[in-house]
C-alpha cells in the first residue's frame, strides 16, 4: 500500500498495481498517515481494513472489495477526534495502529487517542 497526496495505492506482490483511488474530497485536505489492519494470528477477517489519516482530526476507515471486476475503496467510518467544545481537532492524524481490539491514533501535536473497537451487543 502507498499513501501520497490525495491518493491511495494498492499492489500486489509482485508490484502490479491493483487500486489508485483519490480518497480526499476536500481541495485543501491530503493524507497524512495510513494503515492496514491484517489481523491478530490466525483471526479471520470478513473485511480487509485500511485507515487513512487526514486534516483536521480526521481518520477514515475503509474496506477494499471488488466492483464490477475492479478494486474499489469503499468508506465505512469517519472518525473525529473532537476538542472540549466538540469541533474537530486542528491538528493532522500523523500515526495509526490498528489492534485487535482497538484503534491508536496520534497527531502531530503529540496527542494519542484510543479508539474501543469492540461491538457490544
Amino acid at each position: 500500500m502507498l499513501c501520497r497526496a490525495w491518493t491511495v495505492s494498492l499492489f500486489t506482490l509482485n508490484g502490479e498495481a491493483v487500486l489508485d483511488q483519490d480518497v480526499c474530497h476536500e481541495p485543501d485536505d491530503m493524507i497524512i498517515a495510513c494503515a492496514f489492519y491484517e489481523g491478530s494470528g490466525n483471526e479471520f477477517l470478513e473485511r480487509d481494513l485500511i485507515f487513512t489519516g487526514h486534516k483536521r482530526g480526521v481518520v477514515n476507515v475503509w474496506n477494499y472489495t471488488i466492483v464490477r471486476g475492479r478494486f474499489v475503496l469503499k468508506h465505512l467510518k469517519r472518525m473525529d477526534h473532537l476538542d472540549q467544545v466538540g469541533s474537530n481537532i486542528n491538528a493532522a492524524m500523523t500515526a495509526i495502529l490498528p489492534m485487535t481490539q482497538a484503534v491508536y491514533t496520534a497527531d502531530e501535536d503529540g496527542k494519542v487517542y484510543e479508539w474501543d473497537c469492540i461491538r457490544r451487543q
